[in-house]
C-alpha cells in the first residue's frame, strides 16, 4: 500500500514538473513572439531595393535601367536610376493616405518615377524575398528589398 502511495506521489510530482516546463516554454515562446516589432510602413520603404520588373505605359522598362536599384532614405529622398533620356537623381518621398488606404508619392523629375502609387507588399517564398508591388497610372514596379531576414521581419510584411 506504502509502495503504491509513493509511486502515485512520485508520477504526481513528475506531472507536475512536466506541466510546469511545458508552461515555461510556451510562455516564452509567446513573449518572444511579442517582442518582434511589427514595422511601421515608413520602416518597411525605407531601405535599398532592388527593381525587378518596370512597365511604364505598358512597356518594359528594365532593360533600359543604368542599374536597378532603388534608395529610400529616412529623410524623404529616395535616389532614382538613370533611365532612358533621364540622369540619376535624388528625388523625395512621402506617404498620403486616402480612405485609409496608403500610398507611395514620388515627386521626381523623372517623368517615368514621378507619381502616387498603390503599395501591395509581398513575401516570395521561394526566393525567401520580401518585397513590393508599386502600381501607379502608367507604372509597374516590382521589387525586392535588401537586408530583410525572410522569417522574423516577414511576420508582419503583408
Amino acid at each position: 500500500m506504502i509502495k503504491k502511495l509513493l509511486n502515485g506521489r512520485i508520477c504526481e510530482n513528475y506531472l507536475n514538473i512536466s506541466f510546469i516546463k511545458n508552461t515555461l516554454f510556451c510562455l516564452i515562446f509567446v513573449l518572444f513572439i511579442s517582442c518582434i516589432k511589427n514595422p511601421t510602413l515608413n520602416e518597411k520603404i525605407t531601405g535599398t531595393w532592388m527593381i525587378e520588373e518596370l512597365e511604364y505605359k505598358n512597356l518594359n522598362y528594365k532593360d533600359s535601367l543604368n542599374y536597378n536599384m532603388l534608395f529610400f532614405k529616412n529623410s524623404r529622398k529616395v535616389k532614382i536610376p538613370e533611365i532612358s533620356i533621364y540622369r540619376q537623381e535624388s528625388s523625395f518621398w512621402n506617404i498620403e493616405k486616402n480612405n485609409g488606404m496608403p500610398y507611395l508619392v514620388i515627386n521626381s523629375f523623372n517623368e517615368i518615377f514621378d507619381g502616387k502609387y498603390e503599395i501591395e507588399f509581398i513575401k516570395d517564398d521561394q526566393r525567401k524575398m520580401l518585397g513590393a508591388k508599386l502600381k501607379s497610372q502608367n507604372v509597374n514596379i516590382l521589387a525586392y528589398k535588401f537586408g530583410q531576414n525572410y522569417l522574423e521581419d516577414g511576420l508582419y510584411w503583408q
